[in-house]
């Protein structure tokens, strides 16, 4: 009977130690969890603000290339405009020197 007891003894010791070491385990396994969760919600949070910050690149790209197709236009007008106007100028004073 006192060698049934302590088998008995022997096996509870050996099972409250495998419990405690799969507790520990468990535990770890938790922090692990917490800490990729954590790093997995900053990754998102930069993702987002990147996206973010891109798409307002994006936006001042598009306005920039708006403002620079204007100018453009405008420097052709004016362009253009100088052309005519020396052409006028070049006639009159063509007139002006067959007179």
């Amino acid at each position: 009977l006192a060698s049934q007891r302590r088998q008995l003894e022997s096996t509870i010791t050996a099972m409250q130690s495998d419990l405690d070491e799969a507790v520990n385990e468990l535990k770890n396994s938790e922090e692990r969890s917490k800490k990729a969760t954590a790093d997995a919600s900053r990754v998102v949070e930069q993702l987002r603000e990147e996206q973010e910050r891109s798409a307002q690149i994006e936006r001042a790209r598009k306005a920039l290339e708006q403002q620079v197709k204007e100018v453009q236009s405008r420097v052709d007008d004016a362009g253009n405009s100088s052309v005519k106007d020396g052409k006028r100028l070049i006639s009159k004073l063509e007139q002006h020197v067959r007179k």
